[in-house]
């Protein structure tokens, strides 16, 4: 008995220890585990502000501090997408194959055809056809070249004796222009070609400075081809040396070899010391 009442002094005597965690007791019919040992799930997530809000609130909202707009690209190209391609480029075409099928329709290539033929020269019947087939003109052209036909009907109703044309051979005249332009000299039919042009020139030159004699009021007539009649140059020099050496059919004239007799002995002479 003394043994056993030592023993429980002893245990009355230990400090007492916490429960165990893991022990049951009536008042603690689920203990908590130790903190190192908890498992602690994530907390829920909590409701976004906009969830909370209604639809008048989400409305509102939008009203108060609406969207931006859509760049200025997007927006064009939703425009194409639902009008179709606008743009100028294509505008232009349009109308350019709107031009192009009505004159089709107005056979208008016959209508160039006729107009063309009444004029006297080859290069007129060429620039008429052209003329006729540039349709987009401005207002002051058109008006403008309304002015030169009306004068030129005034000067063909005057009775100007330099409005025939028929006998210019404009082709030759081009071909004499090409050639003395690159350096080459002229033949003899291109001489007298350019040779028949000036004269021309200065017979329709003279019929206008008649007229402006008889009455000034031809002046406002023949505007404005007045000025542009009367600011032709005649090189009388030209006349006189090619009506001394090329005959009217274009070959050298017999008495032309004395005048080129001397050039040609120059010629050969110069030739000869080349040699």
């Amino acid at each position: 008995p003394k043994r056993d009442s030592t023993v429980l002094s002893e245990r009355s005597n230990r400090p007492s220890c916490p429960p165990s965690p893991l022990s049951r007791s009536p008042s603690h019919p689920n203990p908590t585990p130790p903190s190192s040992f908890v498992l602690r799930s994530p907390p829920p997530p909590s409701p976004s502000p906009s969830s909370s809000f209604s639809s008048s609130s989400t409305t509102t909202i939008a009203l108060l501090f609406p969207l931006p707009p859509p760049p200025r690209a997007a927006v064009l190209r939703a425009l194409r997408l639902r009008l179709g391609d606008r743009s100028p480029v294509s505008s232009a075409a349009a109308a350019a194959s709107v031009v192009s099928d009505s004159l089709k329709i107005l056979e208008w290539d016959k209508v160039c055809d006729v107009v063309s033929a009444f004029a006297g020269t080859a290069l007129g019947r060429e620039a008429t056809r052209e003329k006729l087939w540039d349709v987009d003109l401005s207002y002051e052209e058109s008006k403008k070249l309304l002015e030169e036909t009306a004068a030129a009907v005034e000067l063909i109703k005057y009775g100007a004796g330099g409005m025939e044309f028929a006998g210019l051979d404009t082709i030759m005249v081009k071909s004499a222009i090409d050639r003395v332009s690159r350096g080459f000299p002229l033949d003899g039919k291109e001489a007298m070609a350019v040779l028949c042009l000036i004269q021309f020139a200065e017979t329709l030159q003279v019929s206008v400075k008649i007229a402006l004699k008889e009455d000034e009021e031809w002046y406002d007539r023949f505007m404005p081809l007045t000025e542009l009649i009367l600011d032709i140059v005649i090189s009388r020099t030209f006349i006189k040396s090619v009506q001394q050496v090329i005959d009217e059919d274009g070959s050298v004239k017999d008495s032309a070899v004395c005048f080129l007799r001397p050039l040609f002995f120059d010629f050969l002479v110069a030739y000869i010391q080349k040699m």
